[in-house]
């Protein structure tokens, strides 16, 4: 903003915090209204919370599995 204060844009709904609740991801830095992703109460703080852009990108990411060396 004009004071030089970090504003906060939800990606959900490009609306700036108004003052309401909001949660950030914990993979990158975006920061959500919970109305926009469905929390209706606070979520406990060591809870992960990751937004929906990145599910979906833990989603696609392939995930390869390791295979455990039978011992002889």
């Amino acid at each position: 903003d004009a004071a030089g204060n970090q504003v906060w844009i939800c990606p959900a709904c490009k609306m700036q915090d108004d003052g309401s609740p909001m949660i950030g991801c914990d993979e990158c830095p975006d920061w959500y209204h919970w109305v926009c992703v469905n929390i209706v109460q606070e979520p406990p703080e060591d809870d992960e919370w990751f937004c929906p852009r990145c599910r979906q990108n833990k989603k696609e990411k392939p995930k390869v599995k390791k295979k455990k060396k039978k011992k002889v």
